[in-house]
């Protein structure tokens, strides 16, 4: 398994990419200042990752690619949101 950061593509730049032999997963990690927001950022997360074409290097057709959305409420400083999707190889 490899885990790298900030990976960037010619739109913008993923959190963080995961590369296992069985899967890749990319994760977009979102912040919200209050409960309010939750619903918003986890979309605004999905969203991103779409547009920004965080999953086109990586579909080969060879393995699956799962993508995922984590929400960080900041006053509770924990996770507490989370949807992940995956494209089939």
């Amino acid at each position: 398994m490899q885990a790298k950061g900030e990976i960037p593509s010619c739109r913008g730049r993923s959190d963080v990419v995961i590369t296992m032999p069985e899967r890749i997963l990319v994760i977009e990690f979102k912040l919200a200042q209050n409960a309010q927001e939750i619903a918003k950022k986890l979309r605004q997360g999905e969203e991103q990752i779409i547009a920004q074409g965080y999953l086109e290097p990586y579909a080969t057709g060879k393995i699956p690619i799962s993508s995922a959305v984590f929400v960080v409420d900041v006053q509770k400083r924990q996770i507490v949101t989370r949807t992940e999707q995956t494209q089939k190889a």
